[in-house]
């Protein structure tokens, strides 16, 4: 087991060097230099195109070639993308999402209390630049694309590794289910690299590990991941207004109470979904 996420892992860098690779020739394709490597200057097509070259290679292909590999013959069984749900069980996670999205809302401010290093901060202001500039939209076909891009590949490729592969694998190697959702949600935060949001993309990644849990299969998350990522694409696009955010840590300021009011209710709501649906396999 850890021979094959030992491959895993040498697959992923393998796919991220690519992905450095590819960026650097789309970049000398539109005419930027090399010398002066950086976003700021790039169209928003141009990183739209980076965007995606580096979402298929980190994330979908290592991950394709690793299940190939591995698993041929239970391919869909190993990632639980066989696995359907009742429609109460499916609007149950929803539920336990939402309840719980505004004590993730909360955190980002309980994270801006954490001293960060000038290079993070820079870090995070290029990231939101970048994605500000490719939210620009001024066609439905830009819409549709923005939303294939940063919420249909990203949810399928993000949930295939952290909670289809990562999750799986610990929960398998150290027996405990729920250490094996905030491990890999961890991982699911760090790999962002974006710090002032860590705590906001940690319990986002831990309510659609615990929602995986509930469900065992990996269309659950995978659906949550695509609703979070549109839902404000959407609302920027038909009312010019960011009513909800792809990145919680952008989100409006809350009251202490409202964050512990949601974290109680969803910690009620996902302790229902567990000891109805999930007890009786731990």
């Amino acid at each position: 087991m850890l021979g094959a996420f030992l491959r895993l892992l040498v697959l992923l860098a393998g796919g991220i060097i690519l992905a450095q690779l590819a960026s650097l020739g789309i970049m000398m394709a539109s005419g930027h230099e090399i010398e002066n490597a950086n976003l700021n200057g790039l169209s928003a097509n141009t990183l739209r195109t980076i965007l995606l070259t580096g979402h298929l290679l980190t994330f979908i292909l290592p991950c394709l070639l690793f299940i190939y590999l591995n698993y041929k013959d239970d391919k869909w069984k190993i990632t639980r993308l066989d696995q359907t749900v009742s429609l109460n069980l499916f609007l149950l996670c929803v539920l336990f999402c939402v309840v719980s999205y505004p004590a993730v809302t909360y955190s980002y401010t309980v994270n801006s209390y954490i001293p960060l290093a000038e290079w993070m901060i820079g870090q995070e202001q290029s990231t939101a630049a970048t994605l500000e500039k490719i939210l620009t939209m001024d066609s439905l076909g830009l819409f549709v694309f923005n939303i294939i891009l940063i919420a249909l590949i990203p949810a399928i490729g993000e949930e295939l590794l952290f909670r289809g592969l990562i999750m799986d694998f610990l929960e398998r190697s150290i027996k405990n289910a729920h250490w094996a959702v905030w491990i890999s949600a961890a991982a699911f935060s760090l790999f962002h690299l974006q710090f002032q949001g860590f705590l906001p993309r940690l319990l986002l990644g831990a309510l659609l590990g615990y929602s995986f849990l509930f469900t065992r299969s990996l269309w659950v998350p995978i659906l949550l991941h695509f609703l979070n990522n549109a839902a404000p694409i959407a609302s920027l696009y038909f009312i010019n207004e960011d009513l909800a955010s792809i990145d919680p840590s952008d989100t409006p300021e809350l009251h202490w109470s409202v964050g512990m009011v949601s974290a109680i209710l969803g910690i009620l709501v996902g302790y229902y979904i567990y000891t109805r649906y999930r007890k009786h396999e731990a």
